[in-house]
């Protein structure tokens, strides 16, 4: 999987990948979303490997090389590709442009023709939709599915790409658009329930003061402070597809940190005690259902102070209003941080589904996470809600309890 930039080169990378496998005498395929696409990439391959040509079906768009290896390119908009035929290799071009034919193309034409050969497959585009099923299957090679790799590559990487028209084009575009289009993120412009997303983004990278605590001078005020939100999930078998998730905020709305890992117990407490050392948050706030309270209990009998959320329909509902209008106020800032573009899939994946009872359920669309987005609400709630059993500091107001070993020690 590759999600990348405009004019990064996805397709010049497809023609080498697919071209190589056919020079290796394995059968080949090429889906591009329509013919008009299909056209320039057929040209190019042809003229590249003419001297090994044996035989060329224009109408067909069927290659044989010499010694035995064979290309065939499909346009994604003339049924199911490939049923009947065996390939080694598939190149899927501009993929996020086929919509939730993707998934139709996938599933039932594509998948079983690499079965005899046990074959693999490239997954090419820029994002189109962070909902869309390109971006799961990003997902699964971001550690889901063993089996699967994803990139993200921005157009900056293509040296023959100036970086002064980069720089002329970020001036030019918003910058959830240039987030897009030139650094590859999956970036939408309507979220399901959190909308405003691109105001968010910032096209920058993390300023060193929010990358970890630091003690202010004697004649300084510690302008702000950091609150950790967590999302545990089971080990080993239990944790299925989930992760644990943990998020970073600021009390000035900076977005700092974002993690998603799968791991044992021990090493999940292991992370959040790193992170609070690192970060020294005026508090910590954890779910506390299943499996949460045992990992809370276990931080706290080893001195880290942490406080319990307990997660139902209605308190749940609760954290995505607040969140909601914490975007729709531009009150967050989401900087170039690792694993941002996982975090903004999710959010603006997260569907509200109304229920009989009237009341909404709030969750990730259908094979997806919402890992990230629970934790990302649980810090923001840290530190924006007084009834959640302490008082979040002002910014450039007074110390707060630091939470790093116990409740009372001042820093």
């Amino acid at each position: 999987m590759l999600r990348a930039g405009r004019r990064f080169g996805k397709s010049t990378l497809g023609r080498h990948v697919l071209m190589h496998e056919a020079l290796k005498f394995r059968p080949a395929a090429w889906i591009a979303p329509s013919y008009k696409y299909l056209l320039p990439n057929w040209r190019e391959v042809c003229e590249t490997l003419a001297p090994v040509i044996s035989s060329k079906s224009e109408e067909e768009k069927h290659l044989c090389i010499a010694g035995g290896g064979e290309i065939d390119f499909w346009s994604a908009d003339g049924g199911m590709p490939g049923e009947g035929r065996k390939y080694g290799l598939v190149v899927f071009d501009e993929c996020a442009m086929m919509g939730a034919d993707l998934e139709r193309l996938w599933t039932r034409s594509i998948r079983p023709t690499l079965a005899d050969l046990q074959g693999g497959a490239w997954f090419l585009s820029t994002s189109k939709a962070a909902s869309s099923y390109f971006n799961t299957l990003f997902a699964y090679g971001q550690g889901e599915r063993p089996d699967w790799k994803s990139w993200q590559l921005g157009t900056a990487e293509n040296p023959f790409i100036m970086p002064a028209e980069i720089e002329a084009a970020r001036a030019d575009m918003p910058a959830a658009a240039f987030a897009q289009e030139f650094l590859g993120d999956a970036v939408s412009f309507s979220g399901a329930v959190f909308t405003n997303l691109e105001r968010a983004i910032i096209d920058a990278p993390l300023q060193p003061q929010y990358a970890a605590w630091a003690r202010p001078a004697p004649w300084a005020t510690k302008p702000y402070d950091f609150f950790i939100g967590c999302d545990w999930a089971g080990a080993g078998r239990r944790a299925g597809g989930d992760f644990t998730a943990f998020v970073v905020f600021s009390s000035d709305g900076t977005l700092c940190h974002v993690d998603r890992f799968k791991a044992s117990y021990e090493m999940q407490r292991a992370r959040l005690r790193g992170l609070c050392e690192r970060f020294r948050p005026a508090a910590v706030l954890c779910e506390g259902n299943s499996i949460g309270q045992p990992q809370i209990e276990a931080l706290r009998r080893d001195g880290l102070s942490v406080q319990t959320f307990t997660m139902t329909n209605a308190t749940k509902a609760r954290l995505v209003e607040q969140l909601a209008l914490a975007f729709e106020g531009e009150k967050i800032r989401i900087p170039d941080i690792e694993n941002r573009p996982a975090l903004l899939a999710e959010l603006m994946a997260f569907e509200g589904t109304p229920l009989p009872n009237g009341m909404t359920r709030f969750a990730a669309a259908p094979g997806g996470h919402d890992d990230l987005v629970i934790a990302t609400m649980l810090a923001w709630e840290a530190g924006h809600q007084p009834q959640a059993g302490w008082v979040a500091p002002r910014p450039g107001g007074d110390r707060v309890t630091n939470f790093l070993l116990g409740a009372g020690r001042q820093f």
